[in-house]
């Protein structure tokens, strides 16, 4: 939900015109006793089954990010969608997993983004994350916290057999974790 309560995305799991169970984002805006569906987002590469649901919008509203874990054998995505209208959201991008599947693998399982929508926290299987700056919306272009695997963040603790990993992420409004 944006800062100000008038906008709202939704990641909706099973759901999928074209394609069973690709997941879909709605998109609302938000009045005082109402909420107005605006549009409704399928994933730009969309596979049945797919995680195409996660979602996180800026404070301001104007940014969405979208991940997609399963994409691609697994290694993950996060689309970045420009929402300033929210009738005609447009791609500004993605954001792709490392192709490495024991590095890291689910990339784009959880996302928190910033007011701003130039700072997100990018979750992936096995509890490690990856910091992600856009550095700039058009042309899209980002940079990335870790440039190889030691550099890539992990929860403190370890995951006992049949756990999962943590779904929830935080990050304050200007982008400190």
């Amino acid at each position: 939900m944006s800062a100000d309560g008038t906008r709202l995305a939704v990641g909706a799991i099973y759901s999928g015109a074209t394609v069973a169970n690709a997941g879909r984002v709605h998109l609302y805006t938000l009045g005082t006793t109402s909420a107005t569906l605006v549009s409704s987002l399928m994933s730009p590469t969309p596979i049945a089954n797919a995680g195409f649901y996660r979602v996180a919008l800026s404070g301001d509203g104007n940014t969405l990010s979208v991940g997609d874990n399963t994409v691609n054998g697994n290694q993950g995505v996060v689309y970045v969608f420009n929402t300033t209208d929210m009738t005609t959201p447009t791609l500004l991008g993605s954001i792709w997993g490392d192709a490495q599947p024991a590095t890291f693998v689910g990339f784009g399982g959880g996302i928190v983004m910033n007011y701003t929508g130039t700072e997100l926290l990018v979750r992936g299987d096995n509890s490690v994350y990856d910091a992600v700056r856009i550095t700039s919306k058009s042309p899209f272009t980002f940079t990335r916290k870790h440039t190889q695997p030691s550099q890539i963040y992990t929860l403190p603790g370890t995951l006992t057999s049949g756990s999962a990993p943590p779904v929830f992420l935080s990050m304050s409004g200007d982008g400190h974790v």
